[in-house]
């Protein structure tokens, strides 16, 4: 008989915590050839469990706009991108980054998330919501 156990993948899983999840909301506006960044750095000395993170193209475009969500290690002095669309250019695409069945993803003040888009060409704009809680 097979060990049916060796075919079951482990979920992780976190205790309910008594704190809401904290919402936050990013626009860029109109914005024309360049980037814009948004940063979600916990106070020092506080960890946050990052639930939800998407980026959503809120405008069509002729060009192709890029979007990312990364992480950014300020000790290792490295940037890590966990999710990319470079090819943004039509209301309603997205990009987005869930903690769910496999654990929470911590930040701290020194290793926290980025938003970062970028319009090539013409104007775009994006909407960004970040699910946190403090752990």
């Amino acid at each position: 008989m097979i060990n049916m156990d060796a075919f079951v993948r482990p979920i992780f899983m976190r205790p309910r915590t008594e704190t809401e999840p904290k919402i936050y909301t990013y626009d860029t506006g109109a914005i024309g050839v360049g980037a814009v960044t948004y940063n979600i750095i916990p106070p020092t000395g506080e960890t946050w469990a990052v639930n939800y993170v998407s980026i959503i193209a809120i405008t069509t475009s002729t060009n192709n706009q890029e979007a990312y969500i990364q992480i950014v290690d300020t000790v290792a002095g490295t940037t890590t991108t966990i999710e990319v669309d470079k090819t943004m250019s039509v209301i309603g695409d997205r990009i987005s980054f869930g903690s769910f069945g496999n654990g929470p993803l911590y930040i701290k003040n020194k290793f926290y998330l980025r938003i970062y888009v970028v319009c090539t060409a013409n104007t775009a704009e994006f909407e960004a919501v970040v699910s946190i809680t403090k752990v």
